[in-house]
This record gives structure tokens, C-alpha cells and sequence, in this order.
């Protein structure tokens, strides 16, 4: 089409123009700022479970959420955390480290954002029982036929407590992040 052909005034052309901007993709890189509304515990005062009710300003999010639908939370880690975890591997928390997709951030952000740092996994226990000085009761509880005395002895025990706990088990940060699992996202509907 030939400029001069387009009957539109510059207003309406420019105004057209600025209508057909597609909106943000929103993503796990790119989340969607929600503002926090409501923030209620819904458990007693009593209750060692905090479950809370939250409700989500999705004003400008641009898709529709129905009935059956989900929404993905993608919650970080706590700060002070991942702090204790680098000074307990005696790291800075600069070093460059890979992500769960191939791309690499520094091991702050990598424990910060990309790792579950909480719960202690078979596959880190292992490790830490294989390189500490003094773990026979790790090692014990480790097999087989003591999985409900690990299960019973894991309870409330998060992985800071096993690496202060054995201080003599050594890891570099990629080893180290290469033994925990992706960070999952919340579901809620």
C-alpha cells in the first residue's frame, strides 16, 4: 500500500499503530508484578501449620484466569539462607555456577532463585556422608532398610544443618549445586 492512499489521519495512524503492541510475555524470566492484596492466615493461632489465603491484583497481567486454571508461583529463597550456605561451603558467592537450563548465574543468585536449599536429599546426604570425617550415623541412615529412621531423623533438619553439622565435607559451589534440586514453582488455583 502507497502512503498517500491511507485515507487515516496521522492521529488515527499513529493511535493504530500503537494499538497493535503486543503485550509483555510474561514468564519465569519476566514475571508478571502482581500486587499482594490480602495476605490471611487462615490456621489458628495455635496450629504449628501456617496456611494463609492471598489475594492477587492481576490487573494489566492481559490473559484471563477461569475456573481450573493455575497460577505459578515462583518463590526465592531466603536471603540470609543462602548466605549461611555460602559461608558454609567457604565460598563468596561470586562464583559462577550453572543454572537448572544450561545457562550459568553466580552461586548467590543460582541459591537465591534456582535451587530448593530447605530439604535435604538422598543424593546430598550421600555426599556429604562420603566426604565427611565423622558421619557413620548419615551413613547408617542412608540404607535401605532405615528409610523410616531417616525419615524420622530428617524431620525439621534442612541442608544448613547438615553442612554445619559436618564441616569437614568439602564442596566447590558447581559440585555443590549439581547435588540439589530445581527450585519448583507453587500451584494455586
Amino acid at each position: 500500500m502507497n502512503i498517500c492512499d491511507d485515507q487515516r489521519s496521522p492521529l488515527e495512524t499513529v493511535m493504530h499503530a500503537e494499538a497493535s503492541v503486543a503485550a509483555p510475555r510474561y514468564s519465569r524470566a519476566n514475571p508478571f508484578p502482581a500486587k499482594l492484596l490480602v495476605n490471611r492466615r487462615l490456621s489458628g493461632p495455635e496450629s504449628a501449620k501456617d496456611t494463609r489465603h492471598f489475594e492477587l491484583d492481576l490487573t494489566g497481567w492481559g490473559l484471563s484466569f477461569e475456573v481450573g486454571d493455575s497460577l505459578a508461583v515462583y518463590a526465592t529463597n531466603d536471603p540470609q539462607l543462602v548466605d549461611e550456605i555460602i559461608q558454609a561451603l567457604g565460598a563468596t558467592g561470586d562464583e559462577e555456577v550453572p543454572r537448572p537450563k544450561d545457562a550459568r548465574t553466580t552461586l548467590r543468585e543460582a541459591l537465591l532463585r534456582d535451587y530448593s536449599i530447605t530439604q535435604p536429599t538422598p543424593k546430598i546426604l550421600r555426599a556429604i556422608a562420603h566426604r565427611a570425617n565423622a558421619a557413620p550415623l548419615l551413613g547408617d541412615l542412608l540404607a535401605p532398610e532405615r528409610k523410616q529412621d531417616l525419615t524420622t531423623y530428617l524431620w525439621g533438619m534442612e541442608v544448613i544443618d547438615f553442612l554445619t553439622e559436618h564441616p569437614s565435607a568439602h564442596f566447590r559451589p558447581e559440585e555443590f549445586v549439581g547435588l540439589l534440586t530445581k527450585l519448583q514453582p507453587r500451584l494455586y488455583s
